[in-house]
């Protein structure tokens, strides 16, 4: 304590000597030996506001974010804490083409409302028609008639190709028609000297004998039904007696029927699977008709034919 004391004491008698030495007595300044006049030195109280230190303004590397708490507020915030943002220091929108906040892209949108076919605009098909059916404007699935060269029978559609007679009902071959009862249109001749007569595949032979307009049959041969090509054969008779004629082997859908008249099927007097026999006299003329009921072929049936009057007597010598 006592060098503290000494040490004032001479720091103020510094002081009186350097006032001493710039002044007169009466307090006044005057000049200084070297010429040049003294400068009054006048110092005034310090009323200002209390030095804070360092004014942090909140300033930050761009691209960052001030959470600093600065001693002084730069905010609308009193508390102290600076919550300005710098420019760049966060970005609270999205750069252009960063993310879309539109709405999302639906991409190409198929369309088939009241559409059964065609095109659903975007490559794909709004659905196929059947095979009998076409797609047509609008888009929509329209049946073809499938007719082609039959004259009657459903059409595909719902509709018909034609309507046919009671008595003649449509034939369920691939060209429908109406049923026919004759006439007989080719024959091929036969008589007690031949030998059995190949009938060869679907009911014909290589000369293309066969017919196909004899399709249903009165009830004397049994209400038969046969869409399918016959082959009739025309027999003159040149003795009175038995004639027999064989189907031997035939298929289940071939039958043999014997016609009074080449008229046609009206005058069918008998039928059989296998053979028929008869009474015929000299001159007569008939028909024996092998006919199928479905369209189908097959080689080797045969039909044969017997004379009771045959062969011939010996001649006289």
């Amino acid at each position: 304590m006592g060098l503290l004391r000494f040490a004032g004491a001479i720091a103020i008698a510094s002081c009186l000597l350097i006032v001493a030495a710039c002044g007169g007595n009466d307090g006044t300044f005057h000049s200084s030996d070297d010429g040049t006049s003294d400068v009054p030195l006048v110092i005034r109280p310090d009323h200002g506001g209390r030095d804070t230190g360092y004014r942090d303004q909140g300033v930050d590397s761009p691209g960052s974010w001030d959470v600093t708490t600065d001693l002084e507020a730069t905010g609308a915030d009193q508390s102290g804490q600076d919550l300005g943002e710098d420019p760049g220091a966060w970005d609270p929108g999205d750069d252009p083409g960063d993310f879309d906040y539109g709405g999302t892209d639906p991409g190409c949108q198929k369309d088939c409302t009241n559409k059964q076919c065609g095109s659903d605009g975007c490559g794909g098909s709004c659905g196929k028609c059947a095979v009998n059916s076409s797609c047509v404007i609008n888009q929509q699935c329209q049946c073809l008639p499938t007719c082609g060269q039959s004259s009657c029978g459903d059409d595909g559609c719902g509709g018909t190709c034609g309507v046919c007679a009671a008595d003649r009902p449509c034939t369920d071959e691939t060209i429908r028609k109406c049923s026919s009862i004759g006439p007989v249109t080719r024959t091929t001749n036969i008589d007690c000297t031949d030998e059995a007569q190949a009938l060869g595949a679907n009911n014909g032979d290589t000369l293309n004998n066969n017919s196909d307009v004899l399709d249903i049959y009165p009830a004397e041969c049994g209400s038969m039904n046969t869409p399918g090509p016959e082959r009739v054969f025309k027999f003159v008779a040149d003795q009175s007696g038995t004639v027999t004629f064989t189907l031997a082997g035939h298929p289940a859908y071939l039958d043999i029927y014997l016609l009074g008249a080449a008229s046609g099927t009206a005058s069918c007097t008998q039928y059989s699977h296998d053979s028929i026999q008869f009474q015929a006299a000299q001159g007569a003329t008939y028909w024996i008709v092998v006919d199928a009921s479905q369209n189908n072929s097959q080689l080797g049936p045969t039909l044969a034919i017997d004379c009771s009057w045959y062969p011939p007597p010996a001649s006289d010598p």
